[in-house]
């Protein structure tokens, strides 16, 4: 874990898809002093975003799932 920094020019607060996405694209723009803030350890912080996986589930090719 790097230095918590006194200042920044943007505060992220979660380092889901959507936050890390946003850093990554504030980045891009030229943006510097970005700081991404989550509550636990990187990569898997406990977040929704960790938690995504769960609504995945196997595709089912009978004729009643597929009426659904």
């Amino acid at each position: 874990m790097s230095e918590f920094p006194n200042r920044a020019n943007v505060v992220v607060i979660g380092a889901g898809i959507v936050g890390s996405c946003l850093v990554g694209h504030l980045s891009r723009l030229g943006w510097t002093d970005i700081v991404l803030l989550d509550k636990g350890p990187l990569p898997n912080p406990g977040g929704s975003t960790g938690h995504a996986s769960n609504f995945i589930f196997p595709v089912d090719h009978n004729k009643e799932m597929a009426l659904l």
